[in-house]
């Protein structure tokens, strides 16, 4: 599992489209056709991701709508970003000051 900056600014894949199910979504990478299940709070942070963001934004986000501690909600999301990342789903890029 690759881990990414916690200073960077994470993207989504343009090429990766999220598709709802019933109870649970899986977000499809278009020109390979692979996919990768979501709950919802995965689908908290795709919708979040809409526009770049930065991990810590992206954990004050998810904090306003689920009830975990700071600590819990970082190490969950940055083990499921590291996912993401290795996986193409989303990107990594640098901050533009």
């Amino acid at each position: 599992m690759r881990p990414f900056d916690s200073d960077k600014l994470l993207t989504r894949n343009p090429d990766v489209t999220l598709q709802e199910l019933d109870s649970a979504a899986i977000l499809v990478h278009e020109p390979t056709d692979k996919f990768f299940g979501v709950n919802k709070v995965g689908r908290a942070i795709w919708q979040i991701l809409e526009k770049p963001t930065t991990p810590k934004a992206l954990y004050s986000g998810l904090l306003a709508n689920f009830e975990t501690s700071r600590e819990t909600c970082e190490k969950e999301c940055r083990a499921f970003l590291s996912e993401l990342l290795d996986a193409g789903l989303i990107e990594s890029k640098e901050l533009t000051k």
